[in-house]
Order: C-alpha cells, then sequence, then structure tokens
C-alpha cells in the first residue's frame, strides 16, 4: 500500500534493524490529517529530505500493526504483487489492497 506524505519531522538519531540498515524514525502527515510515527532509510536521508515536502509513503500490515516507511526516490516504486507476486507464490488476483483510510 502507498499514500502521499508529508514529512513532519526527522529524528537526530540514527537506528540500525537486525540486519544493520540504517534508519531514522521520522513523523508524517497523511490524508487523514494525523501524525504518525515511519521510518526513513539513512541512505535516503542523506540524499536530502525537506521538511513539509511531499514523498511517497509505503505501509506493510503486520497483524494489527501498519509499518510505515517514507520514499524519497523521485523514480522509486512501491512492488506490488503484479510486479513480485510470482516470488512469493502470489497469484495477481488472490489480494485486495485494502485502504488506509
Amino acid at each position: 500500500m502507498k499514500v502521499q506524505g508529508t514529512l513532519v519531522s526527522v529524528s537526530n538519531t540514527i537506528k540500525a534493524n537486525s540486519n544493520g540498515t540504517q534508519y531514522r524514525t521520522c513523523v508524517v502527515k497523511l490524508a487523514d490529517g494525523n501524525n504518525y510515527f515511519a521510518k526513513i532509510w539513512e541512505t535516503s536521508f542523506a540524499k536530502g529530505v525537506e521538511l513539509g515536502g511531499e514523498y511517497t509513503i509505503e505501509g506493510q500490515q503486520d497483524e494489527d500493526t501498519i509499518w510505515l516507511t517514507v520514499l524519497t526516490g523521485n523514480d522509486a516504486q512501491v512492488a506490488t504483487v503484479a510486479n513480485l507476486g510470482a516470488l512469493f507464490g502470489v497469484a495477481e488476483n488472490t489480494l485486495t489492497e485494502e485502504p488506509l483510510f
């Protein structure tokens, strides 16, 4: 799932996930007008971001939680089942995308 959102703030603290990939926590404002915690990969942050700028926000559902990631590349595309479903043994028409709001 992807939506557009506004980057509100970015932490000065660099963290790392279990794979050692560095990221920063941040806050994004989505279409419902609420602010949500998200992450931005350090490699994306290092290329430059603008507070108040509009970015594509990717959401990944993990049970009742949706993890948000800020995508900064102007040519960044979010993979869909149509793109990569076969790699996971998923046919394109077996999943339905539910809206975030």
